[in-house]
């Protein structure tokens, strides 16, 4: 597969409820990327440019794009690209909205990773004293980590990856095993 690199870009709105977005901060969420470029991603299709989880400043808004105008700082689901257009029309794609002021949007490109950890909580359904086994501790996993020790969940984590576990320990993180070295069934059991 080839990677082509372009910067002919079409700034203008096409439709009023369009905006368009010069990037500032994107998030890079490895496994969803290779998973896209691998073509395991049912939202992403190639040729196109991946990411969806970005932090921009509007650059111009249509007139059916709600609250957005030129200058605000918004997250969005957008792309790894200098400029893109967001139809706020989209329900799924079309998320635009304006940080809050004071919020890092460093830190507010991070926002769908929270999210995507939500979810997981949600459809698990985790009540107080649950046991809960969290595999992986990049972004989500620790982020879902977290969250279900707030939720109540007695929350064993694992992973390979030194660095991963003393940061989710850093969070608060207590019962956490290095997999690489230690017998997983039995840290559960």
């Amino acid at each position: 597969m080839a990677i082509e690199v372009s910067d002919d870009f079409d700034e203008t709105l096409s439709k009023p409820s369009e905006v368009l977005v010069r990037n500032r901060f994107s998030h890079i969420s490895a496994g969803t990327e290779l998973a896209c470029i691998a073509g395991m991603e049912s939202f992403f299709t190639i040729p196109g440019t991946p990411g969806y989880s970005s932090v921009g400043e509007v650059m111009d808004a249509g007139d059916g794009a709600g609250d957005l105008f030129p200058g605000d700082m918004v997250f969005t689901f957008g792309p790894h690209a200098e400029y893109f257009k967001i139809d706020t029309g989209d329900r799924w794609h079309g998320i635009c909205i304006p940080l809050p002021e004071g919020m890092d949007p460093e830190l507010a490109a991070f926002a769908h990773m929270g999210g995507i950890a939500i979810t997981a909580l949600r459809k698990s359904r985790i009540e107080l004293g649950d046991d809960v086994l969290v595999t992986g501790l990049g972004v989500i996993g620790n982020l879902a980590a977290q969250l279900a020790q707030l939720q109540g969940g007695r929350v064993m984590a694992a992973d390979i990856n030194g660095h991963r576990i003393a940061l989710a320990m850093q969070c608060g993180i207590n019962t956490v095993l290095n997999s690489a070295s230690g017998d997983l069934k039995s840290f559960v059991d």
